[in-house]
């Protein structure tokens, strides 16, 4: 759009500088500020923090893996939205890992800031099938460039993986 075809404000006050504020909408702000941006990461690399959702289990499991796991207990967001669970991962440059959809949908609809997202699905089933999902992700272990989104799909033996870089 020309810049003599923006719609202006009036200025405020006589007395104060002409204000130049357009009635366009703002720039959506920059994303992923993160240690990670610029460079592929493995996701063993990453912390992670694990949504209310998964299992216990789960979660020992990728601690005694090695991994930097903290739980919505933890991190003291127990019963938080999915918003603020999604900053407090920003903040502490965590990957959240999670079987609800809503986070992804945060991500791209709200443009909220975060490392990444790792949605497994379907989701609320045994801990030995989400450990399985996430067995097969670790086998595939792709190049990961923060923000992403990693769904993990799996239908009976088949695991399939789709990456989203936002």
């Amino acid at each position: 759009m020309a810049r003599r075809n923006r719609p202006r404000l009036p200025p405020t006050d006589g007395n104060r500088r002409r204000r130049r504020r357009t009635l366009r909408r703002p720039v959506p702000r920059e994303r992923g500020r993160s240690l990670y941006r610029g460079h592929p990461v493995r996701l063993r690399e990453f912390r992670l923090l694990a949504d209310e959702n998964i299992h216990p289990e789960v979660v020992a499991w990728l601690r005694a893996n090695g991994f930097d796991v903290k739980t919505c207990v933890d991190a003291a967001v127990l019963g938080s939205d999915d918003g603020q669970v999604l900053r407090f991962a920003s903040a502490e440059q965590r990957v959240v890992l999670t079987h609800d959809r809503d986070f992804g949908e945060l991500a791209i609809a709200r443009r909220e800031t975060l490392v990444g997202i790792v949605y497994l699905r379907p989701g609320h089933i045994r801990a030995s099938f989400t450990i399985d999902s996430l067995n097969a992700l670790l086998r595939i272990d792709p190049d990961l460039d923060a923000p992403f989104i990693v769904v993990v799909q799996r239908d009976g033996l088949e695991v399939r993986m789709r990456v989203r870089n936002l």
